[in-house]
């Protein structure tokens, strides 16, 4: 198990972990709200083509989020990208509660603020 505070690509940048990984959990990536910012988004083209190098074949990648507009990048960049499957594409199993995940600092606050919070599932194949 790694556990990594930092940005993730510095990690790979550094190591020499190619396919080693047979999951990655993102929870809650800044969602750069602001248009003008949404390249600096840590989920990216760039960035699932990266991790592809370091994936075992059937990783899974889990990410949440609470922003719908980060939710529709996500999905949009996985989907244009031959090496994943969405595997929860079931609406109801999108739902972060249903999926019983931990009551993180982000979530709780998405509580409050009134926001649903997403799961997203994919396989790398």
């Amino acid at each position: 198990i790694i556990i990594f505070n930092q940005n993730a690509l510095f990690l790979f940048d550094k190591k020499n972990i190619k396919k080693l990984i047979s999951e990655i959990w993102i929870f809650f990536p800044d969602p750069w709200s602001k248009k003008k910012h949404n390249k600096r988004r840590l989920v990216n083209k760039y960035f699932i083509n990266k991790i592809n190098f370091f994936l075992k074949k059937d990783s899974k990648i889990y990410i949440t989020t609470d922003s719908r507009d980060y939710l529709i990048s996500i999905l949009d960049t996985f989907s244009k990208s031959k090496h994943y499957l969405w595997i929860n594409e079931i609406p109801y199993k999108w739902d972060y509660a249903f999926n019983k995940l931990p009551d993180t600092k982000y979530y709780k606050k998405s509580l409050i603020n009134k926001r649903k919070s997403f799961f997203l599932h994919f396989q790398k194949i």
